[in-house]
């Protein structure tokens, strides 16, 4: 029998069963054959190789999609699954069919001999404490990916997403001033260990979502430093290629030249108001401080 390694074992035997049906049983027989696929897929899906865990409008997008052109990584489903937060009602079955099963990374390592990885990004995942230790638990060896971006100019640009949403109504410096009324309700529910399902403080979190201090110390006391890789946002795109070589030999993986480096998820708007801007850099000082005492290579004072 031909085997194809993107397929299920019971779709290799589909396709490779040539026997003429009577009319009519072929559309019958569909809902069993889905329904088949779907239990084998809950059961033999690997789990990711990498988690792209944040920041929110820092890139992720465009690294996750980078990635997916790579030869050796197989694409999740979809980039954001969302079962270590808001999806975690689902069983492990739920989420492991949501990436390559078992036999495609047997006939690709063992008979290919070539690397194979998979893995997904969900910015909203380096904000929650219960997301990060879910992980922990389920994935113990995962190699978890953070890309972080100036946070002022990263709080403009996740508040002109929300108004393109059509979520949020305020002038930007009036949305910061309700962040804390808005928000703090959720993220104390958040930060106390409980699955996070709402989308308050993803929308309205302008501020909150740039504690980088505060986010990488909770990353490091729960994952290995070794297994933990942060990049600045602006020298990604900058220097696109040598960062992601950076990546790719974080992941084991061989080098690859993305053909183009497109942003995805940018957004156009104006320019933000010198003074506030004089205002937020003040209020990150403290956060940015803690989190060099994490990753001493990031500096957005220059």
């Amino acid at each position: 029998m031909l085997v194809n390694p993107e397929l299920s074992p019971l779709e290799n035997v589909l396709q490779n069963t040539r026997m003429a049906m009577p009319p009519g049983l072929k559309s019958r027989l569909r809902p069993y054959k889905n329904r088949l696929l779907h239990k084998m897929a809950r059961s033999s899906g690997v789990l990711p190789d990498f988690i792209i865990i944040g920041g929110q409008k820092c890139g992720t997008t465009s690294l996750y999609r980078y990635l997916a052109q790579h030869p050796n990584v197989y694409s999740a489903k979809r980039k954001e699954i969302g079962y270590f937060n808001a999806m975690h009602e689902h069983d492990l079955g739920w989420y492991r069919a949501h990436f390559p099963n078992r036999l495609a990374r047997f006939a690709i390592e063992r008979i290919r001999k070539q690397k194979f990885i998979t893995g997904e990004a969900d910015p909203a995942y380096i904000l929650d404490p219960f997301a990060l230790r879910a992980i922990k638990n389920t994935i113990p060896k995962v190699k978890i990916i953070i890309l972080l971006r100036n946070p002022v100019d990263r709080a403009f640009s996740h508040y002109q997403h929300s108004v393109r949403s059509g979520v949020e109504k305020f002038e930007f410096e009036k949305a910061i001033e309700l962040e804390h009324q808005r928000i703090s309700s959720q993220w104390e529910k958040m930060v106390n260990g409980k699955p996070y399902h709402g989308l308050t403080i993803y929308h309205y979190a302008y501020l909150k979502t740039g504690h980088y201090g505060d986010q990488l110390e909770e990353v490091y006391r729960i994952f290995n430093p070794s297994r933990v890789l942060v990049l600045q946002s602006e020298i990604f795109f900058r220097q696109t290629q040598k960062e992601f070589d950076k990546v790719l030999e974080f992941l084991g993986l061989p080098a690859e030249k993305v053909d183009i480096y497109k942003k995805h998820n940018k957004g156009d708007y104006g320019a933000l108001d010198e003074s506030l801007r004089g205002r937020l850099q003040r209020y990150f000082q403290p956060q940015l401080a803690k989190m060099n005492k994490y990753v001493d290579s990031i500096n957005w004072n220059g």
